[in-house]
């Protein structure tokens, strides 16, 4: 069913896609106006628009793991297929830079921007709006997940070494006209000042009745709390997420059903999940794929990781960590097991409720609340461990949230930014003796990332600058490359 309303949407909005690092035909060759004649048409052109997030590139692969990769954590063997070492490892520069994930957001944002073009002629209604108010939350989202990528975290602006009015990403909020224009970036803050107003606006027209599979109201109010964390606006983040948490109708897993909740749809913490299929064909640069013994045995818990689980045993958490014996480490393949057998088919899991417990309780502290936010933090640890299940009543510190957080969602795309936003080093090593003695195969000098470390923030494409006139190219790039 997926694939015929792909076919359905590329037939409304022909678009196509090259070998440069953003190639997509002109607006003008979207089709004709009246191909979006009705609400019918709408709603076929907006589920179609999910493709872009359930792509390899994005959540159903790579984009969910880099945060990861790039932190302490998790990290590429030397026995992997070397598919993310790209990430894990550092090794990017203007000439070697990412361009599928940068190109595949921004192709869906040309064609989320035409639908909202043509949906302008219908006639309002409720049901439009409703449409038109998913399409623009979905645009934010994307623009969030790119600008973590190529700009500073909000929260470090003017900070360290990072500008404080740094350029982060081209703010797409119209279809693009011609490929041979300028592509110059927007500050940062404008970018993140265009997420938040987009989901304030959008998300209240969001469906409150659960839609498996779609960004509802909840889903939305989710996303909001995050950004509102990001841009460190504590007070809203807590009441966003205390909303989601109190009145969305998910209750968090225990521990008897949390590893389990892995193997299925749309549990009780799903706030917002992709929907995939026996049907899709994403390759092989799945989650699952990645992180299975059977698989590409592309990313692995590191040595600093399994001290963890070494020291918390009773932690339902690292009940998915898989060990091979063949391979002698350990794997994160229950956290996507697959389905039905099949391994590369696992739903992504874009935002869970824990992640609601995890944001009140860090907002909370930074808003001066500790006891807040240590029962927060405690309400979700008591459904992790028996020991010690509610320590964080007695006393909580920012270490403490990034360590819950750290156990709550490795593999699911937070980790080094987690740290950064924070301004936490990520320390993988202090020498080379002990990048030795922990397997460490990177291209880093030092194994201390600081945040405002110039690799943090990833380089624009050489060839993309070359779209520019000379004088500007260099102000275009970030610092560093």
């Amino acid at each position: 069913m997926k694939h015929t309303i792909l076919y359905i949407i590329c037939t409304i909005l022909l678009c196509s896609c090259g070998n440069e690092f953003l190639t997509v035909s002109p607006s003008t060759s979207a089709g004709d106006e009246n191909l979006i004649r009705n609400i019918n048409d709408l709603q076929i052109a907006t589920v179609g628009a999910y493709e872009t997030l359930t792509a390899s590139t994005y959540y159903q692969g790579e984009y969910t793991y880099i945060a990861d990769l790039m932190g302490d954590y998790l990290m590429e063997p030397t026995w992997g297929s070397q598919h993310m070492k790209f990430y894990y490892a550092y090794g990017f520069n203007k000439v070697r830079s990412e361009t599928a994930i940068f190109r595949n957001i921004y192709l869906g944002l040309h064609n989320i921007n035409i639908i909202l073009n043509k949906a302008e002629s219908l006639a309002d209604s409720q049901t439009k709006q409703a449409y038109t108010s998913e399409l623009r939350a979905l645009r934010a989202l994307m623009h969030f997940d790119l600008v973590r990528m190529y700009g500073p975290l909000y929260s470090n602006l003017g900070k360290g070494a990072i500008k404080a009015d740094a350029l982060g990403i081209r703010i797409a909020k119209e279809p693009i006209k011609d490929m041979r224009a300028p592509f110059y970036r927007d500050k940062v803050s404008d970018v993140y000042e265009f997420v938040k107003s987009e989901l304030e606006s959008s998300v209240p027209n969001l469906s409150k009745t659960k839609r498996n599979g779609y960004l509802d109201y909840w889903g939305g109010k989710a996303l909001l709390a995050k950004v509102y964390l990001y841009m460190e606006l504590n007070d809203k983040a807590l009441a966003a997420a205390k909303e989601v948490i109190e009145t969305s109708g998910c209750k968090l897993y225990d521990m008897n059903n949390y590893v389990a909740s892995w193997e299925k749809e749309y549990g009780s913490e799903s706030l917002f999940e992709l929907a995939t299929s026996l049907m899709d064909n994403s390759g092989y640069t799945t989650l699952g794929w990645m992180c299975n013994e059977s698989g590409y045995k592309t990313i692995v818990p590191t040595a600093d990781f399994v001290k963890l689980k070494n020291e918390n045993p009773d932690d339902i958490r690292f009940a998915l960590l898989h060990y091979s014996t063949k391979d002698k480490c350990y794997y994160i393949s229950g956290k996507y097991p697959g389905r039905d057998g099949n391994i590369k088919i696992n739903n992504p899991k874009v935002i869970r409720l824990s992640e609601m417990y995890l944001i009140a309780s860090e907002a909370a502290l930074k808003s001066g609340n500790k006891n807040i936010a240590g029962k927060y933090l405690s309400d979700l640890r008591q459904n992790r461990t028996t020991v010690d299940s509610r320590k964080y009543d007695v006393s909580i510190t920012i270490d403490d949230v990034m360590y819950e957080r750290a156990l709550e969602l490795y593999g699911e795309g937070n980790r080094a930014w987690d740290m950064w936003r924070n301004k936490l080093d990520i320390i993988r090593y202090r020498s080379a003796a002990e990048k030795d003695e922990k397997g460490h195969s990177d291209y880093l000098t030092d194994g201390v990332i600081k945040y405002d470390f110039y690799q943090t923030i990833y380089p624009i494409a050489e060839r993309e600058l070359e779209l520019l006139p000379v004088e500007d190219r260099e102000k275009q790039q970030n610092p560093g490359y």
